[in-house]
């Protein structure tokens, strides 16, 4: 009986650094294009790693502005929301200062508005 249970936690293990592995190397490989400026392919490796359940700031932050880059806003607006609720005043002011862009480009004026009061008001925008 012991040893059934030894094995049953010997193959968890395994299973469990199996996964992280295979993680890790779809954040690097999203990374990679990300990195190199490609950015479609890099949001599709993103959204991959989303809908499979992975929340970390990194991959929020990348597909936010991949699609920022790529001029789709809309789509920016939303992954930088979800940043937003993980970091919130402590996210990168550049990223703040995009998700204020963003949300103008929607026409959201007063959400904009006060990100970008925010940013001043703690003297990490002085000019626009």
């Amino acid at each position: 009986m012991n040893s059934i249970y030894k094995t049953i936690i010997t193959i968890s293990c395994a299973s469990i650094t199996f996964c992280a592995a295979a993680q890790e190397k779809e954040m690097t490989k999203a990374s990679d294009r990300f990195n190199q400026f490609e950015y479609a392919d890099a949001i599709s490796s993103y959204e991959e790693l989303v809908k499979k359940g992975f929340t970390e700031d990194e991959i929020y932050k990348n597909l936010a502005q991949a699609n920022y880059k790529n001029a789709d806003y809309s789509t920016a607006a939303g992954w930088y929301e979800k940043l937003y609720q993980l970091q919130g005043d402590q996210m990168n002011s550049d990223d703040l200062y995009h998700y204020a862009q963003s949300l103008k480009s929607l026409e959201r004026y007063a959400e904009s508005d006060a990100l970008v009061e925010k940013l001043k008001e703690d003297g990490r925008l002085t000019r626009i």
